[in-house]
């Protein structure tokens, strides 16, 4: 919105109010001020968004990096007990009803 209104006073600036703002040079000079303070405010809002969505883009990935590494070491262990149960089978026939 700020963007939007910024791009609006700066065309008012140069095109339908340069008669008027050209009259006063203390009036042309507030107005291009107005018009540098809400350029410099768009800037330091694009600057911190910058700054917090690399923030969170590599908390994220830190965040997914040890999930991955979580389901990897699962899959590992099952793996291992799958080669373990191809190996022995007859552990899963021990039970033969005998007691």
């Amino acid at each position: 919105m700020a963007t939007l209104l910024t791009l609006v006073l700066v065309f008012l600036g140069a095109v339908p109010y340069h008669e008027k703002l050209a009259e006063s040079p203390m009036r042309f000079a507030i107005f291009w001020i107005g018009i540098f303070v809400l350029v410099a405010a768009i800037l330091a809002l694009a600057l911190y968004d910058l700054v917090r969505v690399r923030r969170d883009h590599k908390r994220r990935v830190r965040e997914l990096e040890r999930e991955l590494a979580a389901a990897a070491a699962e899959a590992r262990s099952f793996m291992r007990l799958m080669e373990q149960a191809k190996r022995d089978p007859k552990e899963d026939s021990l039970d033969d009803g005998r007691d």
